[in-house]
């Protein structure tokens, strides 16, 4: 499995403004990316099985397992709670 098409398809599931721009010109979309011939025909075909396959993920169920971005260990991002969460959290402090 490529890391690109991987990449590549963890980026149209979560950024709405790419997934709009590849719905409305999937080739424009897929000269930014360098796919193999193999990977740009089965995101042009929408063949889901072939897809499924050459990310190894299951024939049925959920994909997800597979398209999630791998975390890097031992990296923790600073300011990752919402606002309201942090003003919270100052609270608990202060008593």
């Amino acid at each position: 499995m490529s890391e690109i098409l991987r990449d590549f398809g963890v980026n149209v599931a979560t950024d709405p403004e790419l997934a709009m721009r590849f719905s409305t010109d999937p080739n424009a979309e897929l000269d930014r990316v360098h796919l193999t011939t193999e990977e740009r025909t089965i995101l042009l075909e929408r063949d889901s099985a072939r897809l499924r396959e050459l990310l190894g993920a299951p024939r049925k169920g959920n994909a997800n397992v597979v398209l999630k971005k791998k975390k890097k260990k031992g990296i923790k991002k600073k300011g990752t709670r919402k606002p309201a969460a942090r003003k919270m959290a100052r609270v608990r402090r202060a008593r």
